[in-house]
């Protein structure tokens, strides 16, 4: 089909290693692990993307670890955009490990199904990346536990990020206590879960 056809080409323009392809977005198109796995061979290889929008894709977990790998195979990509795309904890696991590794200065898992677990493996990862500036995992289902572990990796010494958390899987007190622990965060908000998604 004719989006079978674009990922074809858009693969190989970044394979090729086209200086004019600088962002790729592909969204809504159920691109799934195939598509994704051709993007994310060229990717692994490409110096010059810096943008990468793949949200709406249902690519899961599956397709998580996939772009994972080229990821922290890529010194250029400094965005990138997951949205609605089913990916879990799993996926979260092979995406944190990625971002450790990563220039990432944006990185948007809003609206996935990653819980607890997952806020675990990006605590690990915000201790160990220091380009990531901005991360939204808002409208997912961290809880508790996973929000605080991520709280507790942005208030040590140094961390500068602005991130969105799903606002009722947190005390609002609790959290504004703990972030106004750090001067050196930058910026700080909560945001509540789209009841309409």
């Amino acid at each position: 089909g004719v989006t079978g056809e674009l990922v074809d080409r858009a693969a190989e323009r970044l394979a090729e290693g086209d200086a004019t392809l600088l962002a790729l977005e592909h969204r809504g198109e159920q691109l799934r692990v195939p598509g994704a796995d051709k993007l994310a061979e060229a990717l692994a290889v490409n110096a010059t993307l810096t943008g990468l929008e793949l949200s709406g894709n249902a690519v899961g977990d599956a397709g998580a670890a996939v772009v994972a790998a080229a990821l922290a195979a890529n010194d250029a990509l400094t965005s990138l955009e997951l949205r609605y795309n089913a990916i879990g904890d799993v996926g979260a696991r092979h995406l944190a490990r990625a971002l450790a590794l990563s220039p990432l200065a944006h990185l948007d898992l809003a609206y996935n199904a990653l819980g607890p677990r997952a806020g675990a493996f990006v605590a690990r990862a915000l201790r160990a990346c220091e380009s990531l500036v901005s991360l939204d995992l808002g409208n997912n289902r961290l809880g508790d536990r996973g929000g605080y572990q991520i709280i507790d990796a942005l208030v040590e010494p140094g961390a500068a990020l602005v991130v969105a958390l799903p606002a009722e899987d947190l005390l609002h007190h609790a959290w504004m206590v703990k972030c106004s622990e750090n001067g050196n965060l930058g910026a700080v908000w909560l945001q509540s879960r789209d009841r309409s998604a």
